[in-house]
């Protein structure tokens, strides 16, 4: 492209800019505009009524944001006044940072660690839960996570994890191993000391959900290469004895632990015995679920 060929484009640039801020200018003035920040409360709607049409329509794709920018570019102009950004400028993750690091300082947030408390009803005055549900399903500890990527978030500290988060086991053991440093577990058998109260707090609700909100079930689940023995939790989860094979699982470890080697010798373990060894719903399967261990002898009582 020669000199001469560029010297007139630009020529032919300004002039058009030139135009385009005189026809905003006079839209301005109908429009009361006083001072250029005024116009973030101008829609597109009311320009377009105005006869702004062949400016703002057909030269800026129908955003005034845009057409301001341009035809102001002196001016610094802020994108999230506006009613509506230009197209794409949120797929910019700049832009979107740019928001949350202005919310943090309006929310008095200091470290990144301060977000756990906060909701995305919390942002939302300032513009930003617009960012949430176009770009994060509305979770804020996604976005959060996606903007802020070099720090090491723990997602269940959140008020709400993002969607389908503990749909994954692995995010259910990052959990599991976070609460156990909190609750000063040294090995994986200090797990049946501890209930569903002691975990809730410390953001299990989420992973609880997927295991009918049993802690026993989510161990067993997660630490599926470990042998747990289920008599040993305080709390058996509801309808555990209604599946045959935790009956029959329960009746294995009965019989190694009393050496049982005849099927006869099932008649001599008293019902105190089970309850002691927090097997009292299975009482009423005994002694029809013997025949789970034992199924070629003909039981008789």
């Amino acid at each position: 492209m020669s000199r001469i060929t560029a010297r007139l484009q630009r020529t032919a640039l300004n002039n058009t800019l030139r135009l385009h801020r005189k026809v905003i200018n006079d839209i301005g003035e109908r429009l009361a505009v006083k001072q250029l920040d005024e116009w973030y409360n101008v829609k597109t709607v009311q320009v377009v009524a105005e006869g702004g049409t062949s400016v703002v329509v057909g030269h800026y794709n129908s955003s005034i944001s845009t057409c301001l920018r341009h035809v102001y570019p002196n001016h610094e102009w802020d994108y999230k006044l506006f009613n509506h950004v230009p197209r794409m400028y949120w797929r910019d993750i700049e832009n979107q940072k740019a928001v949350f690091d202005k919310v943090a300082i309006n929310l008095g947030i200091k470290v990144l660690q301060d977000w756990y408390s906060l909701s995305t009803a919390d942002v939302k005055p300032f513009g930003a839960d617009s960012i949430l549900w176009s770009k994060y399903e509305g979770s804020l500890s996604k976005c959060l996570m996606t903007l802020y990527p070099n720090f090491s978030w723990f997602p269940w500290r959140f008020k709400h994890a993002p969607v389908n988060y503990w749909c994954d086991l692995k995010n259910q053991r990052l959990l599991l191993e976070d609460i156990a440093k909190q609750l000063n577990i040294k090995s994986i058998d200090d797990w049946y000391t501890k209930g569903n109260k002691d975990v809730l707090h410390l953001g299990a609700a989420g992973v609880l959900k997927h295991h009918q909100y049993s802690l026993s079930n989510c161990l067993v689940a997660v630490y599926n290469d470990y042998s747990w023995n289920r008599m040993l939790f305080g709390k058996l989860p509801r309808r555990f004895w209604e599946r045959p094979e935790h009956r029959q699982g329960f009746l294995e470890k009965v019989r190694n632990e009393l050496c049982i080697n005849e099927p006869s010798q099932w008649y001599r373990i008293p019902n105190m015995y089970l309850k002691a060894n927090g097997a009292e719903g299975l009482l009423s399967y005994w002694p029809h679920t013997l025949s789970l261990v034992e199924p070629r002898f003909d039981w008789h009582w």
